[in-house]
């Protein structure tokens, strides 16, 4: 494997250490070195934005933002994707296209309303947004495996893998 290759390979797994152990000052110099090497990888500015959000370094992860936008560096959005009876369903976070948004969207809030009675605290901390808590908790139920998960569960009969 060619050098450069070894050094992105380590620069990127630190910077992803660095997200989960929330080491803001290591994080920056894996940043720095990664996007040294390959300035038009979106995956590369993403950890670091989201250390900063973290950190509640608004101001930073804008400005990380900002920089890939000027370098016409774009993150591809994340989806999920679910087959049932030989169709692909393909879901985004906070999709509202697919036919039976309304009903994912509710079963997903009685399921909600359902673990938190029974003591369930969701874990906002990867919810890299400046809202508040309550809105945490609403973009998590919004993620794309969740709407995929959900639109399984509706539309199998009880006990089927999904």
């Amino acid at each position: 494997m060619p050098a450069e290759l070894d050094k992105v390979f380590a620069w990127s797994s630190l910077l992803g250490a660095c997200r989960i152990h929330q080491n803001l000052k290591l994080g920056e110099v894996a940043a720095n070195n990664l996007l040294h090497l390959e300035p038009n990888v979106a995956s590369h500015y993403v950890p670091i934005a989201n250390i900063y959000s973290s950190a509640g370094l608004w101001n930073k992860a804008t400005e990380v933002r900002k920089n890939m936008r000027q370098m016409g560096v774009k993150k591809e959005p994340g989806c999920s994707w679910i087959e049932l009876r030989d169709e692909v369903h393909k879901f985004m976070a906070g999709d509202m296209a697919h036919p039976q948004t309304e009903q994912l969207y509710a079963f997903l809030e009685r399921l909600s309303d359902k673990m938190r009675k029974e003591g369930y605290v969701p874990d906002t901390s990867w919810v890299l947004h400046d809202v508040d808590e309550d809105e945490k908790g609403n973009l998590l139920c919004e993620h794309s495996k969740r709407l995929a998960i959900a639109f399984g569960t509706l539309n199998t009969a009880p006990g089927t893998t999904v």
